[in-house]
């Protein structure tokens, strides 16, 4: 069974063998994980978990509906989807490289007293630091351990007194291991942290964990207890409010970007017009080129989206070789893309028509226009909960039943593909009204309306 949100129903109807069935999260009479579990399963059943790719707080929340029901939860120590995975596997090996101050706009030593200003105010003796753009921005470094987000596979810890990063030593330059030693940060074997997480409960310090970025594992190191503090990472709320030179380089980045992203529209449209096989894969490679003759490009931000027709109604489509469409002029294409850059990482998501659009698609297509403009010049107060923003769109039409919209919501300048400085965070807001994150000053907001209908 697979349980999976809208975004991934067409894809997973169309991927999935007869032997799986498709649980379709948030729709009336799919239960959730938790709830299938209790009434399939009997008292005194086991499930297992891998707890170290599980997050801590739906992990505590999935255990205590299915202890009602008298089922246990069991950590296995060893993933036994790995242990079948032929496919060979290695372990990213980056090196770690420094990201300049000049970019990052804040120090490390400032970036510090930061978070134990929040340590101090909420009672913490150290702070987990776990998710992996929290601590690329915390320290100021860059890798490349994951696919086209610059951070590098590593876990910190931050106390009172100083800071220790846990990351494989061969990954540590030269340069990089003097910058940290400069900086009083220690460095250890990133197999260790759980350990060094037990050893810092059992000496009596006041753990701060953010359980919605941490891993079950790790939950479980911070004693029977659990972690004396759960809330949002302080890394994370000082990284969310950019300063001067983070906007700077968003602002910078997007100009660049949306210069290149022209350049590689009007290439496509003339190949097109010329009567040229332009494939989606081909739409991949014109915008791709473009963007990496601009200042500054040193990757995409995530695997490009070109979908034509009845592709683009597929949201995380990545085309193939195999089975790729070819854009002409009769439907639209949707191109979701991104780079990063030096100074900022973009994410952009474009509709085009190649030819004359129907009256349909014209309407639609101003609808969205209307919903972006709606939110663009609106003036709100600050502090208001940031989905709440959502109302100043939908509010312009409330007829079409089929408006979607979502808010990306940009908190982090350290990696993981977003806009604003060199790495990249979502948050949808219309999933996720739980999120009560304000918008203030600084705090920067991108839009994403989309309108979708479906042809029977």
């Amino acid at each position: 069974m697979l349980w999976t949100d809208g975004r991934y129903f067409i894809q997973a109807k169309m991927e999935l063998s007869s032997s799986w069935n498709l649980m379709k999260s948030g729709m009336e009479g799919t239960p959730d994980l938790g709830d299938w579990l209790s009434q399939n399963l009997r008292k005194g059943d086991v499930v297992g978990i891998d707890p170290s790719v599980h997050a801590a707080l739906p992990t505590v929340e999935l255990q205590s509906k299915l202890q009602k029901a008298g089922i246990h939860l069991r950590c296995v120590e060893a993933n036994l989807v790995d242990q079948i995975w032929k496919s060979g596997r290695s372990w990213p090996s980056s090196p770690v490289r420094l990201h300049p101050q000049a970019l990052a706009g804040a120090s490390v030593s400032e970036k510090l007293k930061g978070v134990r200003a929040k340590m101090a105010e909420h009672g913490a003796d150290v702070v987990l630091v776990t998710a992996l753009d929290e601590v690329a921005y915390l320290f100021n470094i860059r890798g490349g351990d994951v696919r086209h987000t610059p951070v590098v596979l590593a876990f910190a810890l931050v106390d009172m007194e100083g800071a220790s990063i846990f990351i494989d030593d061969g990954k540590v330059t030269t340069e990089v291991r003097k910058y940290l030693q400069d900086l009083q940060v220690e460095v250890y074997p990133y197999a260790s942290y759980s350990r060094a997480v037990t050893e810092r409960v059992q000496s009596g310090q006041r753990v701060w964990m953010d359980t919605k970025r941490s891993n079950y594992s790790l939950f479980l190191a911070s004693g029977q207890e659990g972690p004396a503090v759960t809330r949002r990472s302080p890394v994370a709320e000082i990284q969310a409010c950019k300063n001067q030179a983070e906007i700077k380089g968003m602002v910078d980045a997007h100009r660049r970007d949306g210069a290149a992203l022209c350049r590689g529209f009007a290439q496509l449209e003339a190949m097109v017009k010329r009567g040229e096989v332009v494939t989606e894969i081909d739409v991949d490679r014109v915008v791709t080129a473009s963007r990496a003759a601009a200042l500054g490009y040193l990757d995409r931000s995530f695997d490009t989206i070109a979908g034509y027709g009845p592709n683009a109604a597929i949201i995380h489509y990545v085309a193939q070789a195999d089975s790729a469409a070819t854009v002409g002029t009769d439907s639209m294409l949707l191109l979701d893309s991104g780079a990063q850059y030096h100074d900022g990482t973009t994410d952009i998501t474009r509709t085009l028509k190649f030819g004359i659009p129907t009256s349909r698609e014209r309407e639609l297509f101003t609808r969205v226009l209307k919903a972006h403009i709606g939110l663009a010049t609106a003036t709100f107060p600050a502090d208001v909960p940031c989905f709440v923003l959502d109302a100043y769109a939908t509010a312009l039409d409330r007829s079409e039943a089929a408006l979607v919209l979502t808010r990306k919501l940009s908190s982090c300048q350290g990696p993981s593909p977003f806009v604003g400085g060199l790495c990249q965070l979502r948050c949808d807001f219309a999933q996720h009204r739980h999120f009560t994150t304000v918008c203030r000053w600084q705090l920067i907001t991108a839009m994403a309306p989309g309108m979708g209908w479906e042809r029977h």
